[in-house]
């Protein structure tokens, strides 16, 4: 039985208020969508929180020791309307408040980065019967990586290039598991332990069993105050624009001539990985030990009328701070910038202007402190 916290999602997020959040990242006509095409309307809700909503650690980092805890269901949603973002569990949360205030069947479920041994380190989104009984979607706008379309689970096994990136998603029918996984231009952070599928790398898994926020409050007690949480010693914030509108033309005011420059291929050393990979848009049969299709309209294997939408996602590139790093471009071909630290909250400011200017400065400053 879900808690009353679940029960009452109009506490938090009026229909009105959804609406007008939806329209703020780009999803305009929102009621009439939902309404005649509510797989458009998810599709398109999903594209504006990759290009608007960033998934971040500095507002956690920002927070003093003493007063760090686990975020309220009312501070999800102040993190989300307001566009500043945050993690896996206050994206995906908000979503799925936002999609059942507005009549969708939205469901949180449990989740691992699988490298990771901590349980229940990340969570996702179901969404049930969208169209028809049995029209499974699953939801994921809190991972770090491209994402910009459901994944229908009765399609899979389905592969995805997007933002440069070659990923699938896998289900285990016997355990009702589904797994993404990561290949071209995908590259393992430094000192992880990798789970391999043939040539995947397994980045997530996850239960098609829906929980209640509440059910996550120990892991995230330890991301969001442990001080071994990898989030509270790694400032990062990570975009995913279109690439016409981000910032290789013309978004970044940094004076480049001091710092140090690099383009980055599938040798980068990084936590942010590249590929070199190209859009396909047909069937594809993969023999390195998962079987897939190209993914497309909501789950189906891409036809003509799709192509344009398939295109648009692979056009976007990574606008990204990792620690002193600022990452943009195409994902095959990262401009990596080293930032000089007095340059570093101007850098942050700049990228992400949604993110509260005295929050990004407690967070460098806690960072570089802690880091002495």
């Amino acid at each position: 039985m879900e808690s009353p916290s679940w029960s009452r999602e109009e506490k938090w997020l009026s229909r009105d208020e959804a609406f007008k959040f939806v329209a703020k990242i780009g999803v305009l006509e929102g009621e009439e969508l939902v309404d005649k095409h509510p797989l458009t309307f998810l599709n398109c809700v999903i594209s504006g929180f990759m290009t608007h909503i960033p998934f971040q650690s500095v507002s956690m980092i920002a927070v003093p020791e003493s007063e760090r805890c686990v975020p309220s269901l009312q501070e999800v949603v102040r993190l989300c309307v307001s566009l500043e973002g945050g993690v896996c569990f206050v994206l995906n949360t908000f979503m799925c408040i936002l999609l059942r205030v507005v009549g969708f069947s939205a469901h949180i479920l449990p989740g691992f980065y699988t490298a990771n041994p901590n349980p229940h380190t990340h969570a996702a989104v179901l969404v049930k019967h969208l169209r028809h009984t049995n029209d499974d979607y699953i939801v994921d706008v809190g991972s770090g990586f491209p994402f910009f379309e459901a994944v229908c689970v009765s399609k899979l096994p389905l592969t995805y290039h997007q933002a440069g990136l070659e990923f699938c998603y896998t289900r285990d029918k016997d355990t009702s598991t589904v797994a993404r996984h990561h290949r071209r231009g995908d590259q393992v952070p430094q000192g992880e332990k990798s789970v391999m599928v043939g040539d995947w790398r397994r980045v997530f898994h996850f239960s098609l069993t829906p929980v209640d926020y509440e059910f996550f409050f120990l892991p995230m007690e330890y991301i969001y105050v442990s001080r071994e949480s990898s989030f509270l010693n790694n400032v990062r914030a990570i975009l995913f624009p279109p690439l016409e509108h981000g910032i290789r033309s013309g978004g970044v005011d940094y004076d480049t001539q001091t710092a140090t420059q690099t383009t980055t291929t599938t040798t980068n050393t990084t936590t942010i990985n590249t590929t070199t990979t190209t859009t396909t848009n047909t069937t594809t049969t993969n023999t390195n030990a998962i079987n897939t299709e190209v993914g497309g309209g909501g789950g189906v294997v891409v036809r003509p009328q799709q192509q344009q939408q398939q295109q648009k996602q692979q056009q976007r590139e990574i606008l990204a701070i990792v620690n002193q790093n600022l990452l943009q471009g195409p994902m095959h071909q990262i401009v990596k910038t080293k930032i000089e630290t007095q340059d570093w909250t101007e850098v942050i400011k700049h990228n992400f202007p949604n993110l509260p200017p005295a929050k990004v400065d407690a967070a460098v400053h806690t960072y570089l402190t802690s880091n002495i």
